[in-house]
């Protein structure tokens, strides 16, 4: 139990020392003014900060979850794609579907095609803005502007504080599944059309673009120099993000949708071919790799000396970071898409069967759950003990949890 408990403080400590060089402020403010869209006060992206390795923050209490508020998202009726003979119906929020956190707002994309900003509090609208068609995606928030992707073949730029558009970039053809992240004053993204972009978030000129062999719905994730995006034939790649040329490549053997993961010189991340992998950041080379027993689109999170992330296969697996093992086994009531995301020693995720589950992360036991509607494949948000996550019910929730 000792050893234990000293490799996962000194497994800590390193996770701080590795990140003295790194930029991670520590207000939304000194982010804004700094260029980064992100920071240690609250989530305003997909995983939080560059590595795609924070997830929130405050105390969560170990008793039932209470619905604070459920805000009811409209309904796109889409002609084109038949379920049971019927229209698709798109409402509530999709892959990875992260909200973002500022202030007292909360800032929610939905499939059914609009941009809602939430107050915190009691859920009530200050603005909405319909984007076109779904978004899926998660969003990012720097200083005063929302940058966004969906089904519309572009992405697109809002005024936060009033849902008024800025600025588009379009990706003809394809539709944008990824979280952008803004780093060092630039945007990145990239697109279903396998262009990788680095574009000035002020105006949305871009600057470069790297095009890859197939889609990308792999979110980037950046240490230093280097910006990191897997695809759909099975390639992580690894670029300069100040010119965006190739340094290498690894290969999955699948489509990879995950976003990679980054902890003391190695990324973290699953493929559709149920493999969860180790790889060398600075040479993309394998370190170890794990099967699940089913696809892997659940980004993995790093955490209390852990690498945890979610299977098709019905399980949360929590990995050694070292050397794969695995340290438990967490069974959930179906297959899991949605990332975990964990705070006070606490793993938030949903799935298929439209359960909400809280698991000890030392242990891998339940703490607790909540049935939705409707399938939970997003990624939740906890900022200040709350939890913020939304279902493909056709609702967006905020919980808080009983002590």
């Amino acid at each position: 139990m000792k050893s234990a408990l000293l490799f996962t403080a000194l497994l800590l400590g390193a996770l701080e020392t590795a990140r003295a060089d790194e930029p991670f402020p520590e207000t939304f403010d000194e982010a804004s003014k700094a260029g980064y869209s992100f920071s240690k006060e609250t989530i305003q992206m997909f995983r939080g900060d560059a590595r795609r390795a924070y997830y929130g923050r405050g105390k969560l209490g170990r008793g039932k979850m209470k619905v604070r508020w459920k805000f009811k998202t409209r309904e796109l009726i889409d002609e084109r794609i038949k379920a049971g003979g019927k229209p698709l119906v798109w409402t509530g929020t999709g892959w990875s579907g992260q909200a973002t956190v500022v202030g007292d707002m909360v800032y929610v994309g939905s499939v059914d095609g609009w941009l809602y900003a939430l107050r915190t509090k009691d859920g009530k609208k200050r603005w909405e803005t319909r984007v076109g068609r779904s978004i899926k995606c998660s969003m990012g928030v720097w200083s005063e502007t929302i940058f966004v992707g969906s089904r519309s073949h572009r992405m697109d730029a809002y005024d936060r504080r009033t849902g008024k558009k800025r600025w588009s970039i379009p990706t003809p053809g394809r539709d944008i599944d990824v979280a952008p992240i803004v780093f060092d004053g630039v945007l990145y993204f990239a697109s279903e059309n396998g262009g990788i972009y680095a574009a000035d978030p002020k105006t949305g000129k871009v600057q470069w673009k790297y095009q890859t062999t197939a889609d990308v719905e792999s979110s980037p994730t950046i240490v230093g120099h280097r910006l990191y995006v897997a695809n759909y034939d099975g390639h992580l790649y690894a670029l300069d993000r100040r010119n965006g040329t190739l340094i290498w490549t690894f290969e999955t053997g699948d489509d990879t949708d995950t976003t990679a993961a980054y902890w003391n010189g190695r990324l973290y991340l699953g493929s559709e071919n149920s493999w969860v992998y180790a790889i060398d950041a600075e040479t993309g080379e394998l370190i170890w790799k794990r099967k699940t027993h089913g696809g892997v689109w659940s980004s993995a999170a790093i955490a209390d000396g852990k690498v945890i992330v979610g299977s098709d296969d019905g399980h949360l697996y929590a990995f050694d970071p070292d050397d794969g093992r695995v340290l438990w086994k967490y069974k959930a009531d179906a297959g899991i898409w949605a990332s975990p995301v964990v705070v006070d020693g606490q793993v938030v995720v949903g799935d298929w069967a439209g359960v909400i589950h809280r698991v000890d992360a030392a242990t891998g036991k339940g703490i607790g759950r909540f049935q939705t509607g409707n399938y939970v494949i997003s990624t939740a948000v906890i900022v200040d003990g709350a939890i913020y996550v939304g279902s493909r019910d056709g609702f967006f929730y905020a919980f808080d949890v009983a002590p």
